[in-house]
């Protein structure tokens, strides 16, 4: 049983590196192995596979409570997508306040904590006071 190891030894120069290169050996075969089951699909299937009963683990050891959680934040975003979609019922940018107190009041529905516009509103709503009044009294 020592004449493999003196052997190996003697080809690859010592102990030490003998180490060194089994254990660069075994590295390289379980790199290639791992990139041989990711090209194959093998673990997105696993994932797949899985998914339903850690979903079902989950629910049972939090009690239900997981199902009923709501997102910690919820971002409303205004980009140039929506300017575009809208511009022909709100008009250019910026909209009326009453566009931001209907927004507002919609999502005062999901009961939020808090609500924060990442707007200025410096100034008075331009001809239409009544919207400064319906976005300062929504909720």
């Amino acid at each position: 049983m020592d004449f493999p190891r003196r052997a190996l030894a003697r080809l690859t120069g010592g102990p030490v590196r003998q180490r060194l290169l089994l254990g660069f050996a075994t590295g390289t075969a379980a790199s290639l192995a791992t990139l041989a089951l990711f090209a194959t699909g093998f673990f997105r299937t696993l994932e797949d596979r899985t998914a339903d009963a850690r979903f079902r683990i989950e629910r049972a050891t939090s009690g239900g409570a997981q199902a009923d959680r709501r997102p910690p934040i919820v971002i409303v975003d205004v980009d140039n997508e929506s300017l575009r979609l809208y511009q022909h019922d709100l008009g250019r940018w910026p909209w009326p306040r009453e566009i931001h107190a209907a927004v507002l009041d919609y999502l005062a529905l999901g009961e939020p904590r808090a609500v924060a516009f990442d707007f200025l509103f410096s100034e008075p709503d331009r001809g239409n006071a009544a919207g400064d009044t319906a976005f300062a009294t929504s909720t």
